[in-house]
Formats: C-alpha cells, sequence, structure tokens
C-alpha cells in the first residue's frame, strides 16, 4: 500500500486579486506525475483566510471504501464535530462549545444540501449517496491547476512537491502536497 506524507495548508482568497495572486505558482518544472490518491486518510489541514486574516485547523478522516467522512475543525476557540455517513444518507454535527449550550444535529444528505456542501459527494439514480474519491476533493476537476514544485524536506523527509489551484466563484483555493519522494516517483 502507498502511505503518504500529506501535508497541506489550504488558502482562501476571496474578492480581490491578491499580491502575488495565490493562484500563481512558480514556473514549470518537470517533474513526475501526481501519485493516485489513498483510498483512506487521516490528515491535518491549516485553512488561512487572507482577506480576513483568520484561520482554522481541521483534522480530517477520508475512508472512501466504508462510504464515510469526518472533520473536526476549530475556529476562533470554538470546535465542531462532523461526521458523514453515506450509507444512510446524513451527516451528524455536534458542537459542544459553549460548553452551557452544546448543540446537535442531523441533516438528511439531499440533492439540494450537495448543492451546497463542501464535502463532495454523487448521488445515484436510486438515491443512494456515496462520497467521491480524494482525488476530486483535491486536485481533479475542471476548476483545478496543478503544478509540480519540485523537492524539497518536510520534518527530515525528503518529499515532491505540488501546487494546486482551485477555482470557485470569487475565490481561489490554494493547497500543496508534500508527498514522500520514494513513494511519488
Amino acid at each position: 500500500p502507498v502511505i503518504f506524507l500529506l501535508v497541506c495548508c489550504l488558502v482562501l482568497v476571496t474578492g480581490q486579486e491578491s499580491d502575488p495572486p495565490a493562484c500563481t505558482p512558480d514556473p514549470d518544472i518537470p517533474g513526475p506525475p501526481i501519485p493516485q490518491s489513498p483510498s483512506q486518510i487521516i490528515s491535518h489541514y491549516v485553512f488561512i483566510d487572507v482577506t480576513t486574516n483568520t484561520s482554522r485547523t481541521a483534522m480530517l478522516y477520508f475512508d472512501y471504501p466504508g462510504n464515510r467522512f469526518a472533520k473536526t475543525s476549530m475556529f476562533n476557540g470554538s470546535e465542531t464535530q462532523q461526521v458523514y455517513n453515506f450509507n444512510t444518507a446524513q451527516m451528524f454535527e455536534w458542537n459542544p462549545w459553549p460548553s452551557h449550550k452544546p448543540s446537535c444535529h442531523t441533516v438528511n444528505l439531499t440533492e439540494e444540501y450537495r448543492q451546497h456542501s463542501q464535502v463532495p459527494y454523487t448521488i445515484d439514480k436510486h438515491g443512494r449517496t456515496h462520497v467521491l474519491p480524494l482525488s476530486a476533493w483535491l486536485h481533479d476537476g475542471p476548476t483545478s491547476e496543478a503544478t509540480y514544485n519540485g523537492t524539497a524536506t518536510v520534518r527530515g523527509i525528503p518529499v515532491n512537491h505540488w501546487f494546486f489551484c482551485n477555482h470557485v466563484p470569487n475565490s481561489n483555493l490554494t493547497s500543496s502536497w508534500y508527498v514522500r519522494l520514494e513513494l511519488g516517483t
């Protein structure tokens, strides 16, 4: 099995052109193809919104074969947990803060919800939901650009570095993938 060292920093740029433009990567560097995404992953992300100078952290749990996804995020000292069970077509969200008024609710994964969801999934002709492969989240699709940025060292581990930019209305989402060199070649 391929094991990724996947360290990402996601940057959201909204409304105006950044300086320098966030979706202008370094010039093309010839390199290996992007490795196939794993079917299961646990990853830590840092999301930075440069227009509001805020950030949030998230721990993501992705299980394509099990048809599940979960996210624990922290923003302004408030933790939120979301668990998507695509086998039952439901998302459960729990927010324990403030401690005197925790909240919990369930959302049905309908077509209407899918249109606004940050978690990409499909609904088949029988109404069954399924999470999309990780590659669809990170770098596939007509609104994504990928650039190989050469090699680097992350925590003493030699890695290949890819830069991704996803274009969405009024925003750009950039991310970097760092994949262990011997696995990403």
